[in-house]
C-alpha cells in the first residue's frame, strides 16, 4: 500500500513539473487577468513592460541550465568554510542589512486596504488619535510600536505619518530575516535544507509586506514566526513552555488574527516530550507569564488613554452560511492563496507526504495543523470583503503554509537528494511571481492610479447576475 502511493506520487511530480510550468506561463502571458476579471492575482504582470513578463515566463526554465553548469558544486563547496556559528553570524546579519536597504529602497507606492485610514488616525486628520480610538484595542501593539516610531521619527526628521508607518514594516522584515537563520537551523539539519526553508518564505507574495506595507498585518507575520520558532524548539528540548505562550499573548496583541495559532498551541503538552503527564503544571507554567503580561499591557494602555475594550467594532461577521459558499467567493479565495503563499509550493507540495512516519513527527503535526488552522479564516472571514484590495489581510496566513512545505521538503531532500532541483526551480518560480507583484506595487506612481470601487462585496456580484471574481473591486 504505502508503495503504491509513493509510486503515484512519483507519478503525479513527474507530470506536474511540466503541467504547473505550463499553466504558469499560460496565465503570465495569454489569459485574462485584469483586476477585474480572470486571474487577478496575477494582474499586476500586465501593468509590467513585455520584457518581464517574458523573463518571469523563462525563469524557471533557467534552473537546468544553471544546474549543468556546475554553479550549485561550486557555490556548495564556498559555503563549505561557513560551518563557524561566527560565518554564520555575520552572513545573517549581512542578509539584514541587505534585506533593510531593499525593503526600504522599493517600498511600495500604492495604498492597499485601510492605508489611507490609519494613516488618517496616526496623523490626527481621522478620529481623536490612534490610541483613543476604538480600534485601538483590535491591533493594541501595532498602534503602540506605529505611535512610538511616528513620535521618534518626527521628532528627529521630521518625517509625515506614512513615512514611519512604512519604516515600521520594512524594520518588521528585517526581524522576519533574522529570525528565519534560527528557524532553518530548527526545521533542517542540512546545508542545503537550512538555506531552503530560509529562502522560501522570502519568496511567497506576502513578502510585499515588508515593502513598507501600511497596514497592520506586517508586525503580527513576524509575530507569528516567533511563535511558531518557540514551540518548535519547545517540541525539540522540552523547555520554555512560557516563552512559547507569551510571546503567543504578544502576538495576539499585535492581531487577533492570530488566534489560528491556537489549536497547534494547544497539542503542545500532547506532542511534547514529556506526553500528557502533569497537563495541569504545564498549562500553570505556560499560561501565567502570559496573563501577567496581558494584565500588565491593559494597565498600560488605559494610562496611555485607550478607552474601553472594543474588539469588533465593525460587527463583522467571522462566518458564511452554507447557501453563501458560491463558486465567487471560493474562487476569490483561492486567489489570495495564489497571490500571498509561494507559487513554488506547487512543484515540492507532495514531499511532506513521501516522508516515512511522517505524522509521529511533532514538528510535522503542528506545522500541519496550523497551515489548516488559517484555511477556515481565510474561507470564512467577512465574506463580502474585496479579496484583491484587502490581501494583506489574508497574507499572514500563507507563514505556517511556507512552512510546512519547506520542512516538508528539506526533510525529504535528506534522503532523495535529487529533490534539490525541483527545490530550486520552485524558489526560483514563487521568485519570478513575487518579484514582479514588488515592482509592479514599488511603479505605481509612475503609472494612471487604480480607482477603488465603493461596493466590492461578493453579494453586489451576485445581486447583478456577475459570475467572475471580484468583478468591481478595482476599476483601472
Amino acid at each position: 500500500m504505502r508503495q503504491g502511493v509513493r509510486t503515484a506520487l512519483d507519478l503525479v511530480t513527474s507530470l506536474g513539473l511540466p503541467a504547473v510550468y505550463l499553466l504558469y506561463v499560460y496565465v503570465v502571458l495569454v489569459a485574462p487577468k485584469s483586476v477585474t476579471d480572470g486571474f487577478w492575482a496575477f494582474f499586476f504582470f500586465d501593468e509590467l513592460p513585455s520584457w518581464v513578463r517574458f523573463s518571469a515566463a523563462l525563469a524557471p526554465l533557467l534552473v537546468p541550465l544553471v544546474l549543468a553548469t556546475g554553479v550549485p558544486g561550486a557555490l556548495g563547496r564556498w559555503m563549505a568554510p561557513m560551518r563557524s556559528e561566527r560565518l554564520q553570524s555575520l552572513f545573517v546579519w549581512l542578509a539584514a542589512v541587505c534585506a533593510l536597504l531593499i525593503f526600504w529602497n522599493f517600498r511600495e507606492r500604492r495604498y492597499w486596504g485601510d492605508g489611507p485610514t490609519i494613516v488618517g488616525l496616526f496623523n490626527g486628520s481621522i478620529g481623536r488619535g490612534a490610541i483613543a480610538e476604538v480600534f485601538y484595542w483590535v491591533h493594541a501593539l501595532d498602534y503602540l510600536l506605529g505611535v512610538a516610531l511616528m513620535k521618534l521619527t518626527q521628532a528627529a526628521w521630521g518625517w509625515p505619518a506614512w513615512e514611519a508607518l512604512a519604516l515600521l514594516s520594512v524594520l518588521a522584515g528585517v526581524g522576519f530575516v533574522l529570525l528565519l537563520a534560527p528557524t532553518a537551523r530548527s526545521l533542517a539539519s542540512t546545508p542545503y535544507g537550512r538555506a531552503f526553508v530560509f529562502c522560501l518564505p522570502l519568496t511567497m507574495g506576502a513578502s510585499q509586506l515588508w515593502f513598507g506595507h501600511i497596514e497592520h498585518y506586517p508586525r503580527v507575520t513576524v509575530f507569528m514566526l516567533a511563535t511558531m520558532l518557540t514551540a518548535v524548539r519547545y517540541l525539540q528540548k522540552g523547555r520554555g513552555a512560557w516563552a512559547v505562550f507569551l510571546v503567543a499573548t504578544v502576538t495576539l496583541t499585535a492581531h487577533p488574527l492570530s488566534l489560528c495559532l491556537a489549536p497547534g498551541l494547544c497539542l503542545l503538552p500532547f506532542l511534547g516530550p514529556h506526553g500528557v503527564r502533569g497537563r495541569f503544571g504545564f498549562w500553570v507554567r505556560a499560561l501565567v507569564p502570559a496573563l501577567v503580561y496581558l494584565a500588565g499591557f491593559f494597565v498600560v494602555s488605559r494610562l496611555l488613554g485607550a478607552g474601553d475594550v472594543v474588539l469588533n467594532p465593525w460587527g463583522m461577521r467571522f462566518y458564511v452560511l452554507p447557501e453563501e459558499f458560491t463558486a465567487i467567493h471560493v474562487w476569490n479565495v483561492l486567489q489570495n492563496w495564489l497571490l500571498t503563499a509561494p507559487l513554488g509550493a506547487a512543484l515540492i507540495g507532495f514531499d511532506a507526504l513521501r516522508l516515512k512516519r511522517a505524522w509521529r513527527d511533532p514538528i510535522f503535526a503542528i506545522l500541519a495543523v496550523w497551515t489548516l488552522s488559517f484555511v477556515p479564516f481565510t474561507l470564512l472571514f467577512n465574506h463580502g470583503m474585496a479579496r484583491l484590495r484587502e490581501w494583506s489581510l489574508f497574507a499572514p496566513a500563507a507563514l505556517p503554509f511556507a512552512l510546512f512545505v519547506a520542512y516538508g521538503h528539506a526533510r525529504y531532500a535528506e534522503q532523495a537528494h535529487s529533490a534539490r532541483v525541483r527545490g530550486l526551480a520552485a524558489l526560483v518560480l514563487s521568485a519570478s511571481f513575487t518579484i514582479p507583484w514588488v515592482a509592479s506595487n514599488y511603479l505605481h506612481d509612475k503609472r494612471p492610479a487604480l480607482q477603488v470601487a465603493g461596493n466590492e462585496s461578493d453579494q453586489e456580484n451576485i445581486r447583478r447576475g456577475i459570475l467572475t471574481p471580484t468583478r468591481n473591486a478595482m476599476r483601472p
